[in-house]
């Protein structure tokens, strides 16, 4: 397996539905440059997921109003900028206090 791994990849969305994800399917092809990866003990955060080599690592997770990302949205061109979108839009939507 090629370390760092930079290059393009194929996300797989574990929450298809997330508001996140808006527009953006499967197979979607993203940008990344990175050494390491994360590893959660919560599966249930897993959004998205790539495979590099034969391993499948995470490349997404959400929790609540917690995002994060493994690769780079502005260098993955039309599925980056949909997915910026995507957090913007959420940000921009009303919130209940109390």
């Amino acid at each position: 397996i090629t370390i760092p791994h930079m290059g393009w990849n194929q996300l797989k969305l574990t929450q298809p539905d997330h508001p996140l994800w808006a527009t953006i399917s499967s197979d979607e092809w993203v940008y990344f440059v990175h050494s390491y990866y994360a590893e959660t003990t919560d599966s249930t955060i897993v959004a998205a997921t790539v495979t590099h080599g034969s391993q499948t690592v995470t490349a997404a997770v959400t929790k609540d109003n917690l995002m994060a990302v493994q690769f780079h949205p502005e260098k993955s061109a039309k599925t980056g900028l949909q997915l910026l979108a995507n957090f913007v839009e959420m940000v921009k939507q009303p919130v209940a206090v109390g």
